[in-house]
């Protein structure tokens, strides 16, 4: 518990640096993660949960281009979304499409 609890912190601060503009490595880090099945995959949906807090369109297409695939993944995003289609994925889904 406490190593889980430790690697959400980490999160967090890689969180901290998206927002404050290094958004390329740390999804492409995050990308990686999920393709080497590196992190726990309840880690890579508190990231992604966090990430949908702080962003706001426009997204560049460098952005959607690599976050894409971990959001349109089932098993991270699909406990995340309901079926009203209000959600944080599917609004950011939407977007992505329109």
């Amino acid at each position: 518990l406490l190593q889980m609890e430790f690697k959400k912190t980490i999160l967090d601060r890689m969180v901290h640096l998206l927002s404050k503009g290094d958004v390329i490595p740390i999804i492409e880090f995050m990308v990686n993660c999920v393709n080497t099945q590196a992190a726990d995959i309840s880690l890579i949906r508190y990231f992604v949960m966090e990430v949908l807090d702080i962003i706001t369109p426009p997204y560049s297409s460098d952005f959607v281009q690599l976050f894409l695939p971990i959001i349109t993944n089932e098993d991270i995003t699909g406990s995340l979304r309901n079926e009203e289609g209000n959600d944080s994925v599917s609004l950011f889904l939407a977007h992505c499409q329109s």
